[in-house]
């Protein structure tokens, strides 16, 4: 588990290619994970002072799912959950939390319960859940995002589906691209002459990346939505903390 790239903290391009670069440097097959029940929700560490969380959260989501290596999710990713941190000491129940408090106040932030719809307990359980479901439940969860089609989660099942079925984006070999690149973290995986590009812009202002790997490619996935079709990535403009995914044509 490459606690590493999931501890960077920060949305930072150079720092994420050095330590992606090192985990393919191991000669194996990296297993990729950005949160999990020890340590504060990915959306939280990772969002810059005024971004818009959802773009963030696709970010991570992108990033995530193509690089090379096996991805872990850790569950409430897929709608952007945010930690629940205990507000008095008598609410903490972590061992490590009540031992800590107030500097560190354990771990049962990120570990409240799912939150699947508006109903009682955010659909987790008729009784008393173990930790308080987060108070923004009843407008952030599952069923919320399924009917939204520009939803966190339902880039999620893109992102996962994309990755499925494109066997470079699966099992392809890892190319790095623009390195000296401040802003726009980027690479690509190529598989049997299939190769796909994929472009995050880690800045709050719009950013243009220029590529050599081709003259165009066919848009597969971004987090913006009027991204055209088709792409000249001679000058690839992105939004701020845009995700682009294109397959590279000639």
């Amino acid at each position: 588990m490459n606690f590493l790239v999931a501890m960077l903290n920060k949305l930072d391009a150079a720092a994420f290619r050095k330590e992606i670069a090192a985990a393919n440097a191991a000669n194996g097959w990296p297993t990729y994970v950005m949160s999990n029940d020890d340590i504060v929700r990915s959306v939280d560490r990772y969002m810059p002072e005024g971004a818009d969380k959802s773009q963030v959260a696709k970010l991570l989501a992108t990033l995530m799912m193509t690089l090379c290596g096996t991805p872990i999710m850790y569950y409430g990713e897929e709608i952007a959950m945010v930690n629940n941190d205990p507000k008095r000491a008598e609410d903490v129940l972590d061992p490590i939390g009540k031992l800590g408090w107030p500097k560190f106040k354990g771990r049962d932030g990120v570990r409240t319960p799912m939150q699947w719809d508006s109903s009682r307990n955010a659909g987790f359980g008729d009784g008393k859940p173990w930790l308080p479901v987060h108070p923004d439940y009843q407008t952030h969860n599952v069923a919320v995002q399924k009917k939204n089609p520009d939803s966190v989660l339902n880039y999620y099942k893109r992102v996962i589906a994309l990755r499925r079925k494109n066997p470079a984006l699966r099992v392809g070999a890892y190319v790095p691209l623009n390195e000296g690149d401040v802003n726009v973290l980027s690479y690509m995986r190529e598989y049997k002459g299939r190769k796909v590009l994929i472009a995050l812009n880690m800045s709050g202002q719009p950013q243009t990346a220029e590529f050599s790997v081709g003259r165009e490619a066919k848009t597969l996935l971004s987090s913006a939505n009027n991204t055209p079709k088709t792409v000249k990535l001679r000058a690839l403009t992105l939004a701020p903390y845009q995700s682009f995914v294109g397959e590279i044509r000639k």
